[in-house]
């Protein structure tokens, strides 16, 4: 059983240092996708490196297109979202302050 991640990894590193894809504009690609891989139900209960190993397999062995990766919508965070370390400040009203 402690074999099986090794090989996960050795392969995953295959793929990444086998790629002609450009390195530095895949990356935000595989962090959209590994965004969907978390919000579907088969994946909710993964731990995060798990869904990121997916994510990063996914693109690199083209499972995933990287034209259907560009053509998905951004990911906008609520500003309500409970783990946000730091709390959204308040605007403040420069008029009333000059009054």
């Amino acid at each position: 059983m402690s074999s099986e991640p090794k090989v996960k990894e050795v392969l995953l590193a295959e793929l990444m240092l086998n790629t002609k894809l450009e390195r530095y504009k895949i990356i935000p690609l595989i962090a959209r996708w590994a965004h969907e891989i978390k919000n579907k139900e088969e994946f909710k209960n993964l731990p995060f490196d798990e869904q990121m190993d997916i994510a990063m397999r996914d693109v690199y062995s083209g499972k995933v297109s990287l034209e259907a990766l560009a053509k998905l919508p951004p990911v906008v965070e609520s500003l309500n979202t409970p783990n946000k370390k730091y709390p959204r400040k308040e605007i403040k009203d420069e008029k009333s302050k000059s009054k």
